[in-house]
């Protein structure tokens, strides 16, 4: 996929498609859109393990790379560990080898670079699970270390300090051409 920007939402599509076979079954609703939904999900995610990587990886098809590419990640692993529960026996090992492969990834870059802004922050949280479906907690999310949250507060000085400190080393990250390719693409509209 060459066109990342329009096309990445597609992992929150899927997320709300498997909230929906998950809430089917649990109220033991098996009928014809459950059926389709699950086979729709089966697909689509199917697709997702044979062509997805990380989202930097292919960082100069983005206009605007940054630590969030990372964080959406966290969506292609919830589905990923949602499909355990519905594929296939030989594709396990392969969804299995592509989870490793994707928190081994996210968990290196946040180590390596420390980032809590409150997006990131969100988009981990909203897709922190447990286990997966198959209960092999080897895979679960929290086990990452890069991902335990920091339990130093902050006082109300600190933040206020620390706020133009952020603002000023964020100008020296600011790309001028990826900056000005965002607005001309917003602003065809």
């Amino acid at each position: 996929m060459t066109d990342i920007e329009s096309f990445w939402h597609y992992t929150i599509f899927l997320q709300s498609v498997l909230l929906f076979i998950k809430t089917k079954e649990s109220e033991n609703e098996i009928d014809q859109d459950y059926q389709y939904a699950l086979q729709s999900f089966c697909h689509y995610t199917q697709w997702l393990l044979d062509n997805e990587k990380p989202y930097l990886e292919s960082a100069d098809l983005l206009v605007y790379p940054n630590d969030t590419w990372i964080a959406q990640d966290c969506r292609k692993l919830y589905l990923l560990k949602g499909y355990l529960k519905y594929c296939s026996s030989e594709t396990k090992e392969a969804i299995h080898h592509k989870i490793t492969l994707f928190e081994d990834y996210i968990g290196n870059y946040f180590e390596q670079n420390k980032n809590e802004t409150t997006r990131i922050l969100a988009i981990l949280m909203q897709n922190q699970i447990n286990k997966t479906e198959d209960d092999s907690s080897k895979y679960a999310i929290d086990h990452l270390p890069a991902l335990k949250l920091n339990d130093k507060r902050l006082t109300i000085a600190e933040i206020v300090m620390q706020i133009p400190k952020d603002l000023f080393l964020r100008l020296f990250k600011i790309n001028l051409k990826n900056e000005y390719l965002w607005l001309k693409s917003r602003l065809k509209n």
